[in-house]
C-alpha cells in the first residue's frame, strides 16, 4: 500500500469540506476523483501532497513517500512563466529538484515537446501548455502524481495520447489520482473511482467491473 487515510476531515473556516474520509492508495493504479464542483476535489489533492493540514485524521504513507521528490502536481491552470522558454524553465526546475539535463531531455521527448522547446511559454497553445506542465511534474521521476482537470481545454487527439501516457505511468509503477468530470476518461482510464458527494468520500473499485454494469453503480450513489 502506497498510502493509508484514516477519517480524514478538512474545513474552511466554517465550511466543512471533507467529513471523516477513509480510503487507500495502491503503486501503479489510476485513481479518478469525481464530484460536483466544490465537493473539495482540488482540497483533497492538496492534502495528498501535503500542502494543506487536516483537521482532522491521518495520512500514513510508504517510506518511499517521505523521500524527497516522491510526489508531483500538475494544476489544472499551468503556472508558466510566459516569457521564458519551455527548455529553459524545465532546466531550472530540474535544477532546483536535483536532478539532471538528462531528466529534460527525457521529458521533451515523453511529453513530445521537441518541437516547441525553444518557444516561449506564451507562444504555447493550450494543449502543448499542458504538456508543459505535465513534463514539470515527470521530471522528478515522482511515485505519487495527482493531476487536477488535466483533460480540460484538450480536443480529442489530446485527450487520447494523455490516456496513453497515463496508462504508461501506471504500468511503470506510478500512482496517479486526476480530477475529471467526463465519465468516458474515467471508464477508459480508472481502477478505482473516488466520488465525493457532501464532504464524504465513496470509494469504488472497477476492475472487476464490467463497463455496461460499472455506471449502474456510480449512479445510484
Amino acid at each position: 500500500m502506497l498510502m493509508e487515510i484514516r477519517q480524514l476531515s478538512f474545513r474552511y473556516g466554517r465550511q466543512q469540506v471533507l467529513r471523516a474520509v477513509d480510503a487507500c492508495l495502491q503503486g501503479g493504479e489510476v485513481v479518478a476523483l469525481v464530484g460536483a464542483n466544490g465537493s473539495g476535489k482540488t482540497t483533497l489533492l492538496q492534502l495528498l501532497l501535503g500542502d494543506l493540514r487536516p483537521e482532522r485524521g491521518q495520512l500514513i504513507a510508504d517510506k518511499a513517500l517521505y523521500a524527497r521528490n516522491s510526489m508531483a502536481y500538475m494544476p489544472d491552470k499551468p503556472p508558466l512563466y510566459p516569457d521564458w522558454r519551455v527548455q529553459e524553465l524545465l532546466l531550472r526546475l530540474a535544477a532546483e529538484r536535483g536532478v539532471g539535463r538528462d531528466a529534460v531531455e527525457k521529458v521533451l521527448a515523453r511529453c513530445a515537446l521537441q518541437a516547441v522547446k525553444n518557444k516561449k511559454c506564451r507562444e504555447l497553445s493550450h494543449g502543448y501548455k499542458q504538456r508543459v506542465c505535465l513534463a514539470q511534474a515527470l521530471l522528478h521521476q515522482p511515485r505519487l502524481l495527482c493531476m487536477d482537470e488535466p483533460m480540460n481545454g484538450l480536443d480529442e487527439a489530446q485527450r487520447s495520447a494523455l490516456r496513453v501516457m497515463i496508462a504508461e505511468l501506471a504500468q511503470e509503477g506510478m500512482t496517479v489520482v486526476l480530477t475529471l468530470h467526463d465519465l468516458a476518461d474515467v471508464a477508459v482510464l480508472a481502477d478505482r473511482v473516488w466520488y465525493l458527494r457532501a464532504g464524504r468520500l465513496f470509494d469504488l473499485p472497477l476492475q472487476a467491473e464490467k463497463a455496461c454494469t460499472r455506471w449502474a453503480v456510480f449512479s445510484a450513489i
